[in-house]
């Protein structure tokens, strides 16, 4: 589906709809569901007499999904769609309207495979459309004119939401349900972190991502469910560890036993780099040495998104050749 308005020199922004609770209701019972017949979201007119005037808009609906179901097939397929809706010159930006739930790891998907300067802005809400205080308005409002706006260009996919602007690498999901959901773990130091980290090209139409899981290395965690996936032949996996990169011995023994399968290390903690600095059985330091990749300033599901895509860009990798570059990506 695709709806335009149109005033020819104006700024044109494409905004591609996934679903998502900005695009959901509440049904009779109070539970909220996505509502394939509302379309792309609307903005009430006291937000869009604010925009610039003659501002065209063309909404192209590229899914209608709970965000919780999406698949990395599904991501590639919304990375594919920001690709085509750029190579129209005239496209000044390129909006996405996407479910909260996986909202961080469709901004790291869009990210990575970004190499244009124009504005990407990945937004949503907390709540939905028939709520009577929606945020996704104001959120469409404020992706709006973040995409309009000249310092946008050339930071890449933006998450836009709760009146924060965030550059994807690092955003997190940090609150259920609050207006402001996001937040960005990433270096307080702008000094730190590099303009523009590592992009790479977009997978060709019927190109997937290898398997690539998660799996949580906590205190008590036993090493059944990561030998069973090892098992079952995964092209990689990130390990949610506690602290620095910490975790149960019998978890790190599986990990350096299988040292060939990429592993990327990262924390439950909200906040800092994972820098696995401790040694000992379980300690982070050991299965660096082993082989093992430090996940630095992403949390499990960007760093997963990550992997996957390296794998895919070069199916040949090992854990060697992978650090560097996925080092490049933080």
């Amino acid at each position: 589906m695709s709806v335009s308005q149109t005033a020819d020199s104006a700024p044109l922004i494409v905004v591609l709809t996934t679903g998502g609770t900005i695009a959901s209701s509440t049904d009779s019972d109070g539970v909220v569901r996505n509502d394939t017949s509302r379309g792309a979201p609307q903005l009430p007119e006291h937000l869009a007499t604010q925009l610039p005037e003659g501002l065209r808009i063309d909404a192209r609906e590229v899914l209608s999904k709970d965000s919780s179901q999406m698949t990395d097939d599904d991501r590639l397929l919304v990375c594919r769609a920001i690709a085509a809706a750029l190579e129209n010159p005239e496209v000044t930006a390129v909006v996405v309207t996407h479910g909260t739930d996986s909202l961080a790891d469709m901004a790291m998907a869009a990210d990575l495979y970004h190499r244009d300067p124009r504005p990407v802005i990945i937004t949503g809400a907390q709540r939905p459309a028939d709520d009577p205080a929606p945020d996704g308005p104001a959120n469409l409002f404020d992706a709006y004119q973040v995409a309009l706006s000249e310092p946008a260009r050339g930071l890449g996919a933006l998450v836009v939401f709760g009146r924060a602007i965030m550059q994807a690498r690092g955003v997190a999901k940090w609150h259920t349900s609050d207006e402001l959901g996001f937040a960005r773990n990433a270096p307080e130091d702008d000094e730190d972190a590099p303009e523009r980290p590592l992009t790479l090209p977009l997978p060709a139409e019927g190109t997937s991502w290898p398997r690539v899981e998660c799996v949580w290395a906590g205190s008590g965690a036993s090493a059944t469910a990561l030998t069973s996936l090892i098992d079952d032949g995964i092209a990689g996996y990130v390990l949610v560890a506690m602290g620095m990169g910490n975790l149960p011995s019998k978890v790190a023994e599986v990990a350096k036993e299988h040292a060939n399968t990429p592993c990327v290390l990262t924390s439950s903690v909200p906040r800092g780099a994972v820098n696995p600095v401790y040694g000992g059985p379980g300690g982070g330091a050991e299965l660096l040495d082993a082989g093992a990749i430090a996940g630095g300033w992403l949390r499990a599901g960007q760093a997963r998104v990550a992997l996957a895509a390296l794998l895919a860009d070069d199916p040949a990798a090992t854990p060697e050749t992978l650090a560097p570059r996925f080092a490049a990506l933080l």
